[in-house]
């Protein structure tokens, strides 16, 4: 799967090393476009990733290009904030409804926290679904966004399930946190999946829920 970056780079016939001054005016073109494509995604989770793989191989094509001097420290140091930036707010944009379902909050009604699990475990399954199927082409850019990722949901998960557990009991809790971090480490690989889950618990698995 190419990018928007490769794909025009390919069009437009330049090559990893054109004159300066081109590859300063056709970044400067490919950037526009990149911004009005971006546009055109509904979904801002995926606008995100979007703009950040685009940016990201950019960056990178012209670091190894005999033309890096002429675009100087600044405009590399300038695009990797950018591509990182949008790596966070993919983060926020993709994480910040869904773990509201894991908000204690004080809740002590035993239907409320279930229908809490309920809802947290359809929003991960329908995320989980969408999600395998995008892709971010380069491999340690997309570990680096889903450890992110699943650091930020287990620190959530483990927090909730600790304080509802002693409440609800461990049946109605459906995934460990290690089960929950593994998920997420699909993520964005490019291959669409579903959750196949056995509700077979693991022995001991409530000892691990209190590991730091």
């Amino acid at each position: 799967m190419k990018s928007t970056a490769e794909s025009m780079e390919m069009k437009s016939g330049a090559q990893v090393d054109p004159n300066p001054s081109c590859a300063l005016s056709l970044t400067s073109i490919l950037e526009a476009a990149l911004d009005k494509k971006s546009s055109l995604y509904r979904d801002s989770s995926l606008k995100h990733i979007f703009l950040m793989n685009n940016i990201h191989y950019m960056v990178e094509k012209i670091k190894k290009s005999k033309i890096c001097p002429y675009f100087g420290d600044d405009w590399i140091r300038k695009h990797i904030v950018m591509f990182r930036q949008h790596a966070v707010y993919y983060q926020r944009a993709t994480w910040s409804s869904l773990l509201t379902f894991l908000r204690y909050d004080g809740i002590t009604r035993k239907a409320t926290l279930k229908t809490r699990c309920q809802e947290f475990n359809a929003a991960f399954e329908d995320l989980y679904k969408s999600q395998t199927r995008w892709v971010v082409p380069d491999p340690q850019l997309r570990e680096d966004v889903t450890i992110v990722s699943s650091k930020t949901v287990i620190q959530v998960y483990r927090n909730f399930v600790c304080m509802i557990i002693s409440s609800i009991g461990k049946k109605h809790i459906k995934y460990t946190e290690q089960e929950l971090g593994m998920y997420v480490m699909d993520l964005l690989e490019g291959s669409s999946k579903l959750l196949s889950h056995s509700w077979k618990r693991r022995h001991g698995w409530l000892q691990m829920l209190t590991i730091s």
